[in-house]
């Protein structure tokens, strides 16, 4: 499971995205070393500020990135061509590829299915 990467594309403003928090946090506890996490917030710029509060007092894992551009397109298809841009979406990314999920993980044991099969 070693040199696994979980990408979350996710928004202080998504209900379904902070509902789903909590399972990434778990799932950190629950995983080996080599499984990380990166957090990338759709918040605008302005934000950044309550992005960082939240993060912290919601002690998210991994590394967090906020959004800069406001060409969000672009950037969208760059990800995948087929995502619409919803959030939540996750990207698993192994040395064997990656796996996506468009939409939130209903439970907890969801995501770690997502992470681990």
């Amino acid at each position: 499971d070693s040199g696994k990467v979980v990408i979350n594309f996710w928004a202080t403003w998504c209900g379904p995205c902070v509902r789903e928090l909590p399972y990434f946090i778990q799932a950190d506890s629950a995983l080996p070393s080599g499984v990380s996490f990166i957090f990338l917030s759709f918040d605008f710029p302005s934000k950044a500020k309550a992005v960082q509060k939240y993060i912290k007092k919601n002690q998210l894992p991994g590394k967090h990135y906020q959004m800069s551009s406001t060409d969000l397109s672009t950037f969208i298809d760059g990800v995948h061509k087929n995502w619409q841009g919803s959030i939540p979406y996750t990207i698993v990314l192994t040395k064997h590829g990656r796996k996506n999920h468009e939409g939130a993980f209903e439970t907890y044991t969801d995501l770690m299915n997502f992470i681990t099969k």
